[in-house]
């Protein structure tokens, strides 16, 4: 049976190279799952990063500026794709 440890409650006590899983996304910036993967398809949210096959993270920076900046957070990182 694998071991989980169970998220921390707070979000800056995370450390900025963490990668944190959609569901925890959820958790932290209290939107639905299907909302964070349309939203992330659509360059209004942060992009995830996939890891293998079957396992996606986020960089927790990224979800960070995100939450401290929602609707300006789009504008800039949907055009650095685009150059």
């Amino acid at each position: 049976m694998p071991f989980h440890l169970p998220p921390p409650t707070n979000l800056d006590t995370l450390p900025n190279g963490c990668l944190i899983p959609v569901r925890d996304v959820a958790r932290y910036t209290g939107i639905a799952i299907p909302t964070i993967w349309r939203w992330s398809a659509s360059g209004r949210f942060p992009r995830a990063i996939r890891i293998g096959s079957r396992c996606t993270r986020w960089r927790i920076h990224e979800v960070r500026a995100w939450i401290s900046d929602p609707t300006g957070w789009g504008t800039p990182h949907a055009t650095e794709d685009s150059q």
